[in-house]
C-alpha cells in the first residue's frame, strides 16, 4: 500500500503526556491515552469510531473528531 503512514516511537514525551490526559480525562485504557496524546504530539486530528472517548474529550481538545459528525 502506498499510505502516506508515520511510525511514532515512544519518547520521553508520549507516556507522561498519555498519563496526563488519562488522568485529566479519567480514561480507563491506557490506548486511548496514548492515541490522544501522540495526536497532540503531532498537532494533528484524531478521528475516531468511539464515541464515548470522543464526547469525553468534546470541548477540551477541539482536534478530536467523532467519524459519525463526518456522515
Amino acid at each position: 500500500m502506498d499510505w502516506p503512514i508515520t511510525i511514532v516511537y515512544d519518547n520521553a514525551l508520549l507516556q507522561p503526556r498519555a498519563l496526563s490526559i488519562a488522568t485529566r480525562f479519567k480514561r480507563p485504557k491506557a490506548y486511548d491515552a496514548q492515541y490522544l496524546a501522540v495526536a497532540d504530539l503531532l498537532g494533528c486530528e484524531l478521528w475516531t469510531a468511539d464515541r464515548r472517548l470522543a464526547s469525553a474529550v468534546a470541548g477540551e481538545l477541539p482536534w478530536v473528531r467523532y467519524v459519525g459528525d463526518a456522515a
